[in-house]
């Protein structure tokens, strides 16, 4: 098992809190808002993010926080904590089980540490830099499927890529592979750690969207950037991970917009 840093451990304690607030409310009922953008917002959300800045605070008071629902401006902190309480909102509102807490830690502008959490699923991912990827506290690999025509790829919303005009390489890609499923979120990160799957695409992310999975892919063994090959920063806002053999292979389809 691997020896957690303070943060990590402090992390996963924030993800557990976050876990029995939406558990209870994805039990319970909710009534759902729609935000300025037309996502889904609930008291889960709210609850669960406030949750996880409280207990996050407490260890490190001078650390900033970005978060889905409440934001923040961290930009000159050292140290700054990336929240979803809840990736796969529309999952959650549907009742269907694929949603989980999205926990990450940026030093500087590198990522260094995620969590994930699914409770409905009963999965905890977690990775530091350097230290590998667990589920569960068991290591993680990505798969080693060696090309496009052998691989399993998931995606996101197929919308975000007629908006962005990456439709025509998107359908191409997902003809060429051998398998395809719109798992979207946090799920298909799950699977692609894991090495169930090879692949996962993203017409439009935000940083929380994908902080933590990000360093679990990567720490598993994958690679992530957004679709033009840049590494993940602050103003990432597409998405592109894979088991790393299969990527710059994938990235060829995407060259242009």
């Amino acid at each position: 098992m691997q020896d957690k840093s303070k943060f990590l451990k402090i992390a996963i304690q924030a993800a557990r809190i976050a876990g029995k607030i939406t558990t209870h409310y994805f039990n319970k009922g909710f009534l759902i808002e729609v935000k300025k953008d037309n996502s889904p917002v609930t008291i889960a959300d709210k609850e669960a993010e406030t949750a996880i800045r409280e207990h996050i605070h407490k260890a490190f008071p001078s650390h900033g926080f970005l978060g889905e629902e409440q934001g923040g401006n961290t930009t000159d902190l050292e140290y700054t904590w990336i929240i979803d309480p809840i990736d796969g909102t529309k999952n959650f509102t549907h009742k269907l089980p694929f949603w989980a807490t999205e926990i990450a830690l940026m030093h500087k502008n590198k990522i260094i540490a995620g969590v994930s959490y699914a409770p409905l699923l009963n999965k905890l991912l977690y990775a530091e830099r350097n230290k590998g990827a667990y589920l569960n506290d068991q290591p993680i690999h990505v798969s080693s499927v060696e090309s496009v025509n052998q691989s399993f790829v998931t995606f996101g919303s197929i919308r975000h890529f007629y908006k962005e005009n990456r439709i025509n390489s998107f359908l191409k890609l997902t003809n060429d592979a051998y398998y395809t499923r719109g798992f979207g979120d946090t799920w298909s990160h799950h699977l692609l750690a894991a090495g169930h799957t090879d692949a996962m695409l993203e017409g439009y992310v935000n940083l929380w969207d994908i902080a933590a999975v990000s360093i679990i892919v990567e720490e598993a063994g994958g690679k992530v950037t957004d679709l033009n090959g840049k590494p993940i920063g602050r103003q990432t806002n597409t998405l592109l991970s894979t088991n790393g053999t299969l990527h710059s292979q994938i990235l060829k389809y995407f060259k242009f917009k």
